[in-house]
């Protein structure tokens, strides 16, 4: 069969392409509306979260971090005379390591690090 014209038989070979172009058109424009309505949806959910108010005070304990401000602790720059003095006895002592040597003495609530005879830090056990 011979075609009328050779501009008619050209359209009729695209006819195809473009029904391909519009599926996949459509197909995205679909993707994208469904995107939108679920994350419509979950905001209009998240901004109607329901709030409880109490006449009651609400504590949290978090930690005990601040259970050093209840407990003495030696301070940077004390000998160990001075902290021998003040707290008694350590309950053991670590001997010095490294250089410049580094030892330890604990206590019961707390440890206290030393650099030669100088406090150099205190940590509460916990």
């Amino acid at each position: 069969m011979k075609w009328p014209c050779r501009f008619f038989a050209a359209k009729i070979a695209l006819i195809p392409f473009r029904a391909i172009t519009m599926r996949f058109f459509f197909n995205q424009i679909g993707l994208a509306a469904i995107f939108l309505l679920i994350s419509h949806v979950a905001w209009a959910q998240e901004a109607t979260q329901e709030v409880i108010t109490t006449n009651h005070a609400i504590t949290i304990p978090l930690s005990k971090k601040n259970r050093t401000s209840e407990i003495l602790l030696p301070e940077r720059g004390d000998s160990k005379e001075k902290v021998e003095s003040t707290f008694g006895e350590p309950e053991s002592r670590q001997k010095p390591r490294g250089k410049p040597p580094i030892s330890s003495w604990s206590y019961s609530s707390f440890k206290v690090y030393f650099e030669y005879d100088h406090v150099i830090h205190s940590t509460v056990k916990h």
